[in-house]
């Protein structure tokens, strides 16, 4: 029988530690008690939980400081925190969350919320624990096929293949349960990528690499991820950092393809005159491949319905980046988004929502 998840509370107050602890024995968890940051990274290093409920607030160590030596140390780096803040303290969760927090709570707590926000922190920590397994074996991988054949060496390619697309449908679960919308963005930037030019290898690289470009939104809480209603600053500035986690999911020295997807996920939503984000690059400091997935990932958006949205008629989208040519969107990337528009919605037809 598999060993129940163990969650971490860190809170200075005894009345908010054992209210926490009898709500969270009584869904079925397991827990542990840490007074301050300090006492918490102690009982980390000998029991790694499954999920940190971390206050903002504590003497010693507070919830900053706690959650920035947790996010620089590898071992510790995918453990989930849940921020705990009292109300007046809302908009200080949000360098919390940028910091690598997955969720917050606020102060006092409705055990419906609670047990949803665990759940769900507990689930994105199962999918990364797959992604770091997936990751693994395919570094080891990596190092048998130094002295295997090229046939095993294909084989392999074709593996690693298959899981990136896969990781790219995870991240499109939540908000588009078919999970098409990768793979039109795919033949969408392959496409793209043709009329600009680029070689057979470019376009099969974008090809692979582009279902990752949403793969921050693991991160994102489901309430603003799914939210039906337009989103609030704070909540948009949470969204907006899917960007910088899919760029941190994707670190590190890899391939070619693991640099172009990380590209990617960090700059699909730069805009050509420079109002975009996450860093606000302009014209040809955006990456082309940024440029390119943009265009498709907007495209594509505005044609799906989305729990936000209905989907828009295909020629008012393409009105739409006819206008947003020079603002938005690269005028030559455009330019050649019209060229090869019957491509476009030809894919849109085969792969529908």
């Amino acid at each position: 029988m598999p060993e129940k998840p163990l969650i971490l509370i860190v809170d200075d107050l005894d009345r908010n530690r054992n209210l926490l602890q009898q709500y969270i024995n009584d869904l079925g968890y397991q827990t542990a008690l840490a007074n301050n940051g300090l006492e918490a990274l102690a009982l980390i290093k000998d029991h790694p939980p499954d999920l940190i409920l971390l206050d903002m607030k504590m003497p010693i160590m507070d919830g900053y400081e706690t959650l920035d030596q947790l996010k620089s140390d590898s071992k510790f780096l995918h453990i989930p925190v849940i921020m705990i803040s009292a109300y007046g303290e809302l908009e200080n969760v949000i360098p919390c969350i940028k910091r690598g927090a997955v969720d917050y709570l606020t102060k006092p707590f409705e055990s419906v919320l609670l047990e949803a926000r665990i759940e769900s922190a507990l689930s994105l920590k199962k999918l990364r624990d797959h992604e770091e397994e997936y990751r693994k074996k395919i570094e080891n991988y990596s190092i048998q096929l130094e002295s295997e054949t090229l046939k095993r060496t294909s084989s392999l390619s074709q593996t690693q293949l298959r899981l990136i697309h896969r990781l790219g449908h995870a991240s499109e679960y939540k908000d588009n349960e078919t999970g098409m919308h990768v793979v039109r963005i795919s033949h969408y930037c392959s496409k793209i990528g043709e009329a600009f030019g680029w070689a057979k290898e470019s376009c099969e690289l974008i090809y692979n690499a582009s279902p990752l470009h949403d793969v921050g939104k693991i991160g994102i809480p489901d309430q603003i991820l799914l939210k039906p209603e337009k989103l609030s600053h704070d909540e948009w500035e949470i969204m907006k950092t899917h960007t910088t986690i899919g760029a941190n999911i994707l670190r590190g020295e890899g391939s070619e393809l693991e640099t172009m997807a990380k590209k990617i996920a960090l700059t699909h939503h730069e805009k050509w005159d420079g109002t975009g984000y996450p860093e606000g690059l302009k014209e040809e400091d955006i990456p082309i491949e940024g440029r390119i997935v943009a265009i498709a990932d907007v495209f594509d958006n505005l044609t799906s319905e989305r729990p936000f949205k209905e989907k828009w008629p295909i020629e008012s989208a393409v009105d739409f980046i006819e206008n947003a040519s020079g603002t938005a969107f690269e005028p030559e990337m455009v330019k050649h988004f019209l060229k090869i528009l019957p491509d476009i919605i030809e894919i849109k037809s085969e792969y529908p929502s």
